[in-house]
């Protein structure tokens, strides 16, 4: 091919296709953000609940009152005392109340409040706030239901006396027990309904979780107790409290003794413990667990830093026989069966081998552990076996007297520690005084008429519109048919002076009956109505207004019960015993009326209001007493002297031991099947003889009012009824 010669023509000039510029790479979408974005790019995760927010959108907290409520100290113990058949001599000395001026929580005795414990919290934040280490919670599983429980009344027929009864129990308790069934009550032990909804429960939770967070030290820990229902939603709900980087562990406790019926799911055997830390670095303690069996196993030693498998001097591995394990998150603990000795009739109580083990990993020897549903009490009697002190609070009456009873029964000389240390002093200290002051303010903003009129309404009288404003406050203020209804004191126990206000201005308008209403009475209320009623000319039943009227929930409508009587006999004992006549007492104890709980028309109309008990035994309805031999008003009740019925052992003492008086006058408190505390003054023995029967009952009463009424059908006395 020739090459082309420099006179050869140009070849025609190609013009190259023209290319699009190159376009930039499109910016991230986060560097050029939307003038406005879309309302679900901004969106974040939160748990929320009805109740949270109110209405214009705030965050609902703890609604708490303005200054921290203060406890009312109502019963101490002290190791002095002793259970039947045992002598004091030491007085009891109660612990310091949380809130108190200048009072140390750190020589605080144990202490139990009676109350809400979300007002047992908002007491107890001046004096332990960051002083608890471990907080151990079982509260409702939000059912929406009645928990009930079946109570033995009496001595218990068919029971055999068992070895550990009282000493000196008297002829009643060492009596032979008749054949036959045992009667039992089936009573409501708590309402698990929390308000309407869901979201009342949480909320409710919320606020309690919110201050026992601040009880807790930085090394604390909370341990909350819940199964299938709710354990999902508290889960979410400890997060939003605590965090979730303070979660530590989901315990599951299997228990594999309860049947559980379901023909379309598998059996529900287990529930579920939340644990979370107050802090970055909880206390927490290694379990060692028994094995079922021993096990083989390799010797691990560490060599800088790696562990290796050990060996011997000719170089062959070494075994070791391991008898125990490592705990983990999932238990194999039973549930406490009724045939326990540990069992107290409390339907929902937990065995004592899961709160020993929560106790243990939580916890050591000296620490303060909390329980603000405490129920039967068991996390108070394991951490009092295991040498720590204990706050306890519950709200329900066969719940307090159930714990009552156990921390009794664990001061007894046959339950004492084997080390031969004393038992811890505590106390007993009701809130229902400060919750009562924080209703009357907030539901009736202080108006003690309205306050009044809500009472007796509830109780269904009609207020009388006449009275209104002119009757003095002990006056009647309302009619039940026939009868005259009166509220003496909003705030203070009744006392006998109040009734007699009252019943000489009912018998001024023409009632022979006379429903007296109040939230405590005076423990000499009897003794002083006594005085005046044979030759008053009127009848006089004093009822007391529930404290479930503060927080109605489930429904069931509040029950009035009637303020129970006793025949007590207290005598010097003899010249030889110990302590000496002159500064000692014994207490019979002959009778006890716990009083008709009849509706209130019943009452109203004088049926059944003398009606005994359905039962041969006169202390059939009781289920435990306790003496206090130097009771002076004003101060708490020291236990100095008592004795409970327990399952197992239904005898109860009807004469108490030879107390020291050390001044002051006898009192007793009793409390019934239906957990009903109420305290008794009886007047001093004279020495030489018996002071004679002290309380009310007995014929010369039923005698005397149907001798009134009888002078009233001869006389043509009419009675008043409302317009």
């Amino acid at each position: 091919m020739r090459r082309p010669g420099p006179r050869d023509p140009l070849p025609p000039r190609v013009t190259p296709p023209a290319t699009p510029p190159a376009t930039p790479p499109a910016a991230p979408l986060a560097e050029t953000p939307p003038a406005a974005p879309h309302p679900l790019s901004l969106l974040r995760g939160e748990f929320v609940w009805e109740g949270k927010y109110d209405e214009q959108g705030r965050r609902r907290e703890p609604l708490l009152p303005a200054a921290p409520p203060r406890p009312e100290l109502r019963e101490v113990w002290s190791s002095g005392a002793s259970s039947s058949g045992a002598s004091s001599s030491e007085a009891p000395s109660p612990g310091a109340l949380p809130a108190q001026p200048g009072s140390a929580p750190e020589d605080a005795g144990n202490l139990l409040l009676a109350g809400d414990n979300l007002l047992a919290l908002a007491a107890l934040l001046p004096a332990y706030r960051g002083r608890v280490q471990l907080i151990y919670i079982d509260p409702p599983f939000a059912t929406g239901t009645d928990h009930t429980m079946r109570v033995p009344v009496g001595a218990g027929n068919g029971h055999r006396q068992r070895k550990d009864a009282p000493e000196g129990a008297g002829p009643r308790a060492a009596a032979a027990p008749r054949s036959g069934p045992v009667e039992r009550l089936e009573l409501v032990a708590y309402r698990d309904a929390w308000g309407p909804g869901p979201g009342s429960y949480l909320q409710r939770m919320y606020e309690r979780l919110m201050l026992m967070r601040e009880l807790l030290r930085p090394s604390g820990v909370l341990c909350l107790h819940c199964d299938w229902r709710s354990s999902a939603a508290l889960r979410l709900l400890l997060d939003e409290v605590f965090g979730p980087e303070r979660f530590v562990n989901e315990i599951v406790w299997h228990y594999y003794n309860k049947y559980s019926a379901g023909a379309r799911r598998l059996p529900r055997a287990h529930d579920t413990i939340l644990v979370y830390a107050r802090g970055p670095r909880p206390a927490i303690h290694e379990l060692r667990l028994p094995r079922e069996a021993p096990s083989r196993q390799l010797v691990r030693e560490n060599v800088d830093g790696v562990l290796r498998n050990a060996r011997d001097a000719q170089g062959r591995l070494r075994y070791r026989l391991a008898h125990d394990r490592k705990g983990d998150d999932v238990w194999r603990i039973p549930q406490l069966q009724p045939a326990s000795a540990e069992w107290s009739g409390y339907s929902t109580q937990k065995h004592h081998a899961l709160l020993e083990r929560i106790i243990a990993l939580a916890s050591a020897p000296g620490d303060l552990v909390a329980d603000f549903f405490c129920g039967a009490g068991t996390t108070l009697a394991v951490a009092e076996r295991m040498g720590r002190r204990w706050i306890g609070c519950e709200l329900n009456a066969l719940g307090l007297h159930t714990t009552r009873k156990r921390l009794l029964r664990a001061r007894a000389p046959a339950h004492a520690a084997t080390d031969g240390a004393a038992p811890a002093p505590f106390a007993l200290a009701s809130l229902a005084p400060a919750a009562r002051r924080l209703w009357y303010e907030r539901a009736f903003g202080g108006d003690a008429g309205a306050c009044r009129r809500a009472i007796l309404r509830a109780f269904g009288a009609e207020p009388d519109a006449r009275a209104e404003g002119s009757a003095p406050a002990a006056g009647p203020l309302a009619w039940l048919g026939p009868a005259a209804c009166a509220l003496p004191e909003l705030d203070g126990p009744c006392t006998a002076e109040h009734a007699f206000a009252a019943a000489r201005a009912a018998q001024r308008a023409g009632a022979e009956r006379l429903l007296l209403l109040a939230w405590a009475f005076d423990p000499r209320f009897w003794r002083g109505v006594e005085a005046w009623r044979d030759r008053s000319g009127i009848d006089v039943l004093p009822l007391l207004v529930p404290e479930a009227l503060l927080s109605p929930a489930g429904s069931a409508p509040p029950v009035f019960r009637a303020l129970p009587r006793i025949v007590a006999e207290p005598v010097a004992p003899p010249d030889d015993s110990s302590p000496p006549a002159q500064d000692g007492l014994i207490v019979r104890l002959l009778a006890y009326r716990p009083g008709p709980a009849r509706p209130a028309w019943e009452l109203a109309l004088n049926l059944a209001w003398d009606e005994p008990p359905p039962q041969a035994d006169a202390l059939a309805w009781l289920d435990g007493w306790s003496v206090d031999p130097a009771w002076q008003p004003g101060r708490p009740f020291r236990h100095g002297w008592w004795d409970f019925r327990t399952p197992h052992r239904r005898a109860l003492a009807d004469t108490s031991a030879a107390l020291p008086r050390n001044g002051g006058q006898p009192c007793l408190l009793t409390a019934d099947v239906w957990g009903l505390a109420t305290l008794h003054a009886l007047d001093a023995p004279v020495r030489g003889g018996p002071a004679g029967p002290s309380g009310t009952g007995g014929r010369r009463e039923r005698s005397g009012r149907s001798a009134r009424s009888a002078r009233s059908a001869r006389s043509g006395r009419s009675v008043r009824t409302p317009r």
